[in-house]
């Protein structure tokens, strides 16, 4: 009986493990990014809205419902975000969001809602900037907030409302700073 070289069963095994590993063709998720589109219900106050909203909020988190992390130990050194809520039902709606006059009318079964709030901040916040983009069937909200010239401590909140069928999709929150330049 011939033997065969232990090097040449190593290589043997070398060559198929690779592909036993790979699990296919690699995909660059940011490459394949869409935006996602919305409405806008609730920026901090002191940034119009889109629409010609005076910057008063259209809907905001109902305070006395929602559970908030009241420690800054609570955090890590550079999480910002402290409640996020995925809003489907009318029960959650009806406990956790209060809406003005003239917000328009939120029917869930043709669509959802986003609502997050800050950690608490030595200062005010300014939400100045929120996206969703649909990369990888993960839905991505990015707020971006800065810091306000006020000193009394205040959290900021911001909400958006989407499309139903958009629901089924993982969400990921994404809130950062920005520069303070350019507000508007």
């Amino acid at each position: 009986m011939k033997k065969i070289p232990i090097s040449a069963i190593l290589w043997l095994f070398f060559l198929t493990s690779c592909n036993l590993f790979d699990s296919g063709p690699h995909i660059n998720c940011e490459k394949e990014e869409t935006a996602v589109s919305f409405v806008e219900l609730n920026r901090s106050p002191g940034v119009p809205l889109p629409g010609g909203h005076d910057g008063v909020s259209l809907c905001r988190p109902n305070w006395k419902n929602i559970e908030l992390r009241s420690r800054m130990s609570d955090f890590g050194p550079e999480e910002l975000s402290d409640v996020e809520l995925i809003i489907t039902e009318q029960e959650d709606f009806d406990r956790y969001i209060i809406c003005n006059d003239g917000a328009p009318e939120i029917d869930l079964d043709e669509y959802f809602l986003l609502v997050g709030v800050t950690r608490g901040m030595p200062h005010w916040i300014h939400v100045k900037e929120q996206n969703v983009y649909l990369s990888c069937d993960t839905l991505s909200y990015r707020i971006e907030i800065t810091a306000g010239t006020a000193t009394m401590g205040v959290r900021g909140s911001y909400m958006v409302m989407l499309k139903r069928e958009y629901s089924g999709h993982p969400v990921t929150f994404n809130v950062f700073w920005g520069s303070r330049s350019n507000l508007e």
